[in-house]
């Protein structure tokens, strides 16, 4: 969904969830700490201590938010580490801009949610779009207009939907993909 980063006095979030060897999201994190530290580069080398809480998310029973306010612009760093070891990627690069606003990208925009990813002929499926300016980043504010087009290969779009615009950079869109056409007997 774009770069990791956001903009001056806006709340930066980072999810850490814990996997196994496989990759696998795992529920037992007793004993283990997560911390993070963001780092500027010189010549104004700002530290910002992050904020770490132990959550349950949509997708993981267990999942750690990592997250501090933005001060200044730049491109800084965030160290995180969970047991003491870097989490994968770690140091992370980050984006931090003045202003998160638009026009959106729609090459970058993501549609999430079970209506975009599997949906069933005839019954309603919701979906949110996250807006992503040019830059990569998420957008913060609304004010963009997205439609979605549901149609048969090959066919003409047979629903539109418009989305309903949440005032924070995401969209609400419901639709009914059309049912098949009867089979000719």
């Amino acid at each position: 969904m774009g770069r990791l980063g956001g903009a001056v006095q806006r709340t930066v979030t980072m999810w850490v969830v814990p996997r196994d060897a496989w990759g696998n999201a795992v529920d037992d994190v007793a004993g283990l700490e997560v911390t993070g530290l963001v780092q500027y580069p010189p010549p104004d080398p700002t530290v910002v201590v992050c904020t770490v809480s132990l959550e349950a998310t949509a997708e993981h029973r267990r999942a750690w938010r990592v997250r501090f306010v933005a001060q200044i612009p730049g491109a800084p760093r965030a160290a995180v580490r969970m047991g003491g070891q870097h989490v994968h990627r770690s140091p992370l690069p980050l984006q931090i801009v003045a202003r998160l606003a638009g026009p959106a990208d729609p090459a970058l925009s993501v549609a999430r949610g079970a209506g975009a990813e599997l949906a069933t002929a005839g019954a309603p499926a919701e979906f949110v779009v996250h807006a992503v300016g040019a830059a990569g980043l998420p957008l913060a504010e609304g004010g963009e207009r997205f439609h979605a087009e549901i149609a048969r290969r090959g066919a003409a779009p047979a629903v539109r939907a418009a989305g309903i615009d949440r005032g924070d950079g995401t969209y609400g869109l419901e639709c009914a993909p059309p049912s098949p056409p009867p089979p000719p007997y």
